[in-house]
């Protein structure tokens, strides 16, 4: 929904009358620490990598900015300057080169219908929910229930340790602190990752959730999971192909546009 000048500048007012008690030394540094709070629910939409901490970013530009006054971000990653800044009442403008980081931030500060949402997602639902939930089955280590929900992977390298020749899983090598040398779990031979051939990757740890003996927790993979982790590279690209979930030679043509 639109919103006129004169709305836009009550929102403004409004801000500035809230952020009257900051202190705001021109050209100071902060000099109070600032907690780093965990994501709230909009940045939960997409786990996009290394996003900072909202409360940080919010405190900055609290701090260095006054509503209504422009903001820019030219790396915006995930958006967090853009929604913290459309929050405070700044005017932002946030630029990357990753179009996914464009597609991310624009999304996030774009409002939508919840109607349309709630249609939209049971729509996905009906179609891939079913196949997408079957990557994410385990066996429960204490009922046996074969439908155990795994609520994330670990996964680790593999490569070939280039005295014996077997493969090695890093995870389990050995790497002294303050070295970049790991340790044969074969041969106990010392080598180093940079130039060998990154093999297949595995999964090493998994967490779970059982919704038939409530319990939930952390356990090694098992020859079904291995045996599921191996098919990911087959039936993954399959749902992609099917369902035409979007690519990234399509991000590019779509979002393109290096500002959000």
């Amino acid at each position: 929904m639109s919103q006129s000048h004169d709305e836009i500048a009550e929102l403004i007012a409004a801000q500035e009358r809230l952020e009257r008690r900051l202190v705001r030394p021109d050209g100071q540094a902060l000099r109070t620490p600032v907690s780093a709070e965990t994501h709230t629910p909009p940045y939960e939409m997409h786990r996009y990598y290394a996003r900072r901490p909202h409360s940080v970013f919010r405190r900055l530009l609290q701090h260095y900015s006054v509503p209504g006054q422009i903001v820019l971000d030219p790396f915006c990653g995930g958006g967090v300057t853009v929604i913290e800044g459309l929050r405070l009442r700044r005017k932002v403008i946030g630029v990357d080169y990753n179009p996914m980081a464009i597609l991310v931030s624009r999304l996030s500060v774009t409002p939508e219908p919840v109607t349309d949402f709630n249609a939209t997602f049971a729509k996905l639902s009906s179609t891939i929910a079913a196949q997408m939930m079957a990557m994410y089955r385990t066996d429960c280590p204490v009922c046996g229930n074969k439908e155990a929900f795994a609520e994330w992977y670990e996964w680790s390298t593999r490569v070939r340790c280039p005295h014996c020749r077997r493969i090695i899983t890093l995870a389990t090598a050995m790497k002294p602190r303050g070295t970049n040398e790991y340790e044969c779990p074969n041969c106990h031979e010392g080598f180093v990752r940079t130039g060998l051939t990154r093999l297949q990757e595995t999964i090493t740890r998994i967490k779970w959730n059982c919704r038939k003996c409530k319990h939930v927790g952390q356990k090694r993979p098992d020859r079904s999971d291995l045996r599921l982790a191996r098919s990911f590279d087959v039936e993954f690209p399959a749902i992609v192909a099917i369902h035409s979930v979007i690519s990234n030679d399509a991000l590019w043509e779509r979002y393109g546009s290096t500002d959000a």
